[in-house]
Formats: C-alpha cells, structure tokens, sequence
C-alpha cells in the first residue's frame, strides 16, 4: 500500500539587525555608499512612529517603533536599507536579503523590490528638520516615495500622492575607525628620542622639542616644545613619549628629497633599520645621539643612526645655537644635562645622559672610563 504524504515547508524569518544607535539624517551630504538607514513617517514630537516594515504585494508594510528627539528605537521587524552608488549622485536601496527597492510602472507608482538594479535609483534630499524626499530617477509617473496613513488601519509606505505624508531618513551611527597612521615607533614612555620625516604630519603619544640653544659652559640643552604637535616636513625634533608607541599621520603629501638640519639636529630618514651598519655621520666628538633615555657620544668613528631619526651636533659651526633664542609665546622650555645631573633655573631640568660617558662605534656601545674603554658587558676593550 502506497501513502502520499506532502510537507508544506516555510521558511524561517530572518529579522533586521535594528541594534545600534539610529540618528534623523538632517543634511543630504552625510549620506553614502554602504550607509545603514531605517525609512519612518516623519514625526514631529517624541513617542510612537512607523517604521518601514516587510514587502508587501505592492508596498511595503510598517511597523511601530519610538523616536526621542533625533534618535530612533527601532523595533525588531523594521527593515534595513543600505545605501549602494548608483552614479551621478544617485542611490540604490538595498534591502538585506540583497534585492533593490524600487518604483514599480502604474497609475498607482507601486513600491516594490526585485532582484536587478536596473531602472531603481533613488535621488534623497533631505530639509534641515529631516523630511526626506526621495524621488525615483527613471519612474516619473508618481515619484515620490511617502507614508500613507490609511484611516481604514492598514498603513502603508508607498509612492501614491494622494492623501500621503511626509517621510525621514535614520541613519546608523557607526564607530569611526581610527586612520591608520602613516608612521610609528615602538617607544618607552617617559624616555627620550629623536624624529626627522619626510612628509608633514601630526604626532601623538609623544610631545614634540626644539632646540632653542646650547649652554656650553653648563653643558645645557634648552629646549622649547611644540605645543600642537605638528611636524614640519624634513625637520628633527627631539620628543619625549607619552605613550608606548607613538604615531604620526601625514597631512600633506609633499615629500621632501632629503632631511634637513634645525638648531643643532640633523635628520635622516633613508638608512634601514634591518641592515644599516653605519649613518654616514662626520667624525665629531660635537655629534651625539639621544637613544633610549640616554645620550650616547659619535666619536672617532661613523655611528648608526635608525631610519627617522637625527643626532645632534654641539659646540661647532652650524651646531645648536650658543645664545638664547626668544621664546615663543605658550611654549614650555626644558633643559636637558649633556653630561650627568644637572640644574636650570625658570625651566624645567631633564637628565638624559648616563654617567659615565659613552660612545658609539659602528653601531656598538662602549663606556669611558678614563682612557679605557668598555663593552656594555663591562669588558676591558681597549
């Protein structure tokens, strides 16, 4: 005996993500392609509004939700449209489920949805009290998209004149990526280095100095900070970290050919880190560099200075400056001791320097002790 059975088999609903805050678009212009909004009857006071629901035979359906001011509360069952380019300043609405809303032909302007772009771009403009018009490009019967309140109980939105109302945008308010920085550097916060890049930018996780001028007799670096951290293109800075890294994000796109000098800096930025062995620097014992909260003395030999950074030079022509530099208005000035403690007056004293002294020799360290020399081990060299 044969028995015939037959399933009716439906398919489960899967509802809008409706989460997320939902903000009255006010201004046309922050609209664009891959926005979330939520199409409602526009509404002037706080309390009950409806939402823009499933499709129906020729429209799409509401649903009641809430609104406070500018911030809408969704509910679950409101449908989600993104925003995609369709040119020319115009915009596909796409539905989740990836079919596009569109102003079907008829006397009536039907809203409905199908699976092509074709013939379904919108133009949205929106008024500074966030009534949205939005108007089919190719159906020019009936264009306009609206809210129909239906007195008979069955409200509806779609593109009939007659007897409709107003209509808003809301839009999802999504966290802002932070920009990714065109440059960083692993640091120690508190400690002190050198920077020189090839482009402008804005620094943050660490202040920003300036030599202002050299006291050779107190063996003092006076500094100036530079409040807003903003970086000149080529120019060495000295800078204290605030952070564990710090990152810089270039505002400008002029690239400068080589990095310049500033009041005793001298920058560089076309050696790497991986495989430099030596920084092209003069044979001074005027030159040192400022690494890892320390002052570390060229002499002798070439001395390894990283990408993006500088040494400084003292005490010679074209050095920091020996006489004070006036002060620009809002700065803070710091001095920094070249060798061991120091003290400064009307300014805030750094020690960065290690006694007893050190030098650098092709990318090595090595500790002064009279006329001997030491390896970082403590190590009799020479």
């Amino acid at each position: 005996k044969t028995i015939n059975l037959s399933f009716a088999v439906t398919e489960p609903v899967v509802e809008d993500d409706v989460t997320g805050t939902w903000t009255l678009v006010t201004d046309a212009a922050t609209l664009a392609a891959g926005k979330k909004v939520i199409i409602a009857q526009y509404v002037e006071a706080d309390g009950a509004i409806n939402t823009m629901a499933g499709q129906a035979s020729n429209n799409r359906s509401v649903i009641a939700s809430t609104v406070a001011g500018a911030t809408l509360t969704p509910t679950v069952g409101t449908k989600v449209m993104t925003l995609a380019d369709a040119g020319e300043g115009h915009f596909y609405l796409k539905t989740s489920d990836g079919k596009y809303l569109y102003n079907a032909s008829g006397t009536k302007s039907y809203l409905r949805t199908k699976a092509t772009s074709d013939d379904a771009s919108w133009t949205i403009e929106v008024d500074a009290d966030g009534v949205a018009t939005i108007t089919a490009v190719e159906n020019t019967t009936r264009p306009i998209m609206r809210y129909n309140p239906n007195t008979s109980g069955s409200p509806l939105f779609n593109c009939y004149a007659s007897g409709q109302e107003d209509i808003a945008l809301y839009m999802l308010e999504e966290d802002t990526p932070e920009p990714t920085p065109d440059y960083t550097r692993n640091v120690t916060s508190g400690n002190y280095g050198t920077i020189c890049l090839p482009q402008a930018g804005m620094i943050t996780g660490a202040m920003l100095f300036e030599i202002a001028y050299y006291d050779e007799t107190a063996k003092m670096i006076y500094l100036d900070e530079v409040t807003d951290g903003a970086m000149v293109a080529g120019r060495p800075y000295i800078f204290q970290a605030t952070a564990s890294q710090l990152n810089v994000t270039y505002t400008s796109g002029d690239v400068v050919a080589t990095a310049g000098n500033y009041h005793g800096l001298y920058g560089f930025y076309d050696l790497n880190d991986e495989n430099a062995t030596t920084g092209n620097l003069t044979q001074d014992a005027g030159n040192y560099i400022l690494y890892q909260n320390a002052y570390w003395l060229v002499k002798d030999r070439d001395a390894y200075v990283a990408n993006y950074r500088a040494y400084i030079k003292l005490g010679v022509e074209g050095g920091a400056p020996t006489s004070a530099q006036a002060q620009a208005p809002g700065r803070r000035r710091v001095a920094m001791a070249v060798y061991g403690e120091q003290t400064a007056t009307g300014v805030d004293a750094i020690n960065a320097a290690e006694a007893p002294v050190k030098m650098m020799i092709n990318g090595q360290m090595y500790i002064l002790r009279g006329e001997k020399m030491y390896d970082a081990t403590g190590r009799l060299v020479k």
